[in-house]
């Protein structure tokens, strides 16, 4: 079954253009286009107890997608050069290049599936030949499911173990918390989507990969994927 998930989106305010009587300035003049990221998410932004996307200040408009209570953003923002290439040139940021129709390739895979899996996303579908679209698509959809488990279970994230720790993705359905169990089964029943498939010794990114094939495209900062 296929379904269309509305995901949960944070839009930048710019800045720049609240500042009345202030002409153009000359970054907004500035060429920009808008790429892709996966970034950290950090506090900050102008209301109390709100989350931004680590580096991208609020004069870049953005707009991106969390990972449920996992401190990481999908996010695009439309940028000049030297903000790209300063973003990009930090270790902890997942930098996707402009042809989103392009395949990743034999350099960039190994890069891409060692990004994610530090992230506790899954990882291991991802092939040279996949384009840059499907690796947003995949990730952005499993993001969806983590926001849906976050608001079933009551403020959790999928990973958490009942004891203070995370759970690996390799982790099998037969090892997880009842508690888990019971939300992902939830999550997927609130998204229309079928558990078919899911059995005992599937792992935790098997199950997340399943229920992400399942669910429509979605659109971030004007692009569908």
């Amino acid at each position: 079954m296929r379904t269309k998930v509305s995901q949960r989106v944070v839009r930048a305010v710019v800045a720049a253009a609240m500042l009345a009587g202030i002409g153009q300035s000359v970054a907004a003049q500035e060429v920009r286009t808008v790429r892709y990221y996966v970034v950290p998410k950090v506090p900050g932004g102008p209301l109390p107890g709100g989350f931004v996307p680590k580096y991208i200040p609020l004069t870049v408009q953005w707009q991106a997608m969390d990972y449920g209570l996992e401190n990481t953003y999908l996010v695009g923002a439309n940028v000049t050069d030297a903000q790209h290439a300063s973003f990009s040139s930090n270790i902890d940021v997942i930098s996707i290049p402009p042809n989103l129709d392009g395949a990743i390739g034999l350099v960039a895979v190994d890069q891409i599936r060692a990004g994610l899996s530090s992230l506790r996303v899954p990882f291991d579908w991802v092939a040279d030949t996949n384009t840059w679209r499907q690796v947003i698509h995949m990730t952005g959809c499993i993001f969806q499911i983590n926001q849906r488990y976050e608001s079933l279970s009551g403020g959790s994230t999928l990973f958490d173990n009942g004891s203070g720790g995370k759970m690996a993705l390799t982790a099998r359905w037969n090892q997880l918390p009842p508690a888990v169990r019971t939300n992902l089964t939830a999550t997927a029943a609130a998204l229309g989507l079928s558990m078919n498939g899911i059995g005992n010794t599937t792992t935790l990114s098997a199950a997340l990969q399943l229920l992400a094939g399942q669910m429509t495209p979605f659109v971030l900062s004007g692009q569908t994927f």
